[in-house]
């Protein structure tokens, strides 16, 4: 009996210390949050050739621009003219402008499709607009690679000078 009533003790001492534990225990819950972002970026602000006197179209180096969306539901981005290479000093002088773009590199879950890889003004027939345009169908960045060309056609047939030309990139979320 002696025995029992140590077993029994050391039983309640066992269960009242497993009972009451060695404090309180609480949670922490760590949270971010993530802000939108959806973003276009040019590499630089201006870029300058000379013209080399042929007649084939004068192209600049492509240019690659980054892109950046979180949107689950993707962005379309484009890149755009609202004019095409107007000469500086006298603005009723232009020459067509040829857009295209392809993907370079991209990251992330998104699948990017480029859906107008080129475009071509004719001012000459009132369409001064040029476009091209990718999009994607989830969360991703991408660097894209836009090539300018200034359509000749035959040089000498236009004046000399310094021609100008902006392309805009916007971006939205789907």
């Amino acid at each position: 009996m002696k025995k029992c009533k140590r077993f029994f003790c050391c039983w309640l001492t066992i269960l009242g210390f497993s009972q009451s534990g060695y404090g309180d225990e609480k949670g922490q819950n760590f949270r971010v949050f993530v802000p939108k972002r959806v973003a276009v970026h040019a590499p630089v602000d201006e870029v300058v050739i000379t013209h080399d006197e042929s007649d084939s179209n004068q192209a600049f180096p492509p240019q690659t621009w980054s892109v950046s969306g979180n949107s689950s539901l993707g962005i379309v981005v484009r890149f755009s003219t609202l004019d095409s290479f107007v000469h500086a000093l006298d603005p009723s002088v232009k020459r067509n402008v040829q857009l295209g773009l392809n993907l370079k590199h991209a990251t992330g879950p998104a699948t990017w499709l480029v859906s107008q890889a080129t475009d071509k003004s004719d001012f000459q027939l009132g369409k001064v607009m040029t476009v091209v345009e990718a999009e994607s169908d989830d969360v991703g960045n991408a660097e894209f690679d836009l090539r300018v060309a200034f359509v000749t056609e035959s040089f000498g047939s236009f004046a000399t000078g310094d021609y100008q030309l902006s392309v805009i990139g916007t971006i939205s979320e789907k």
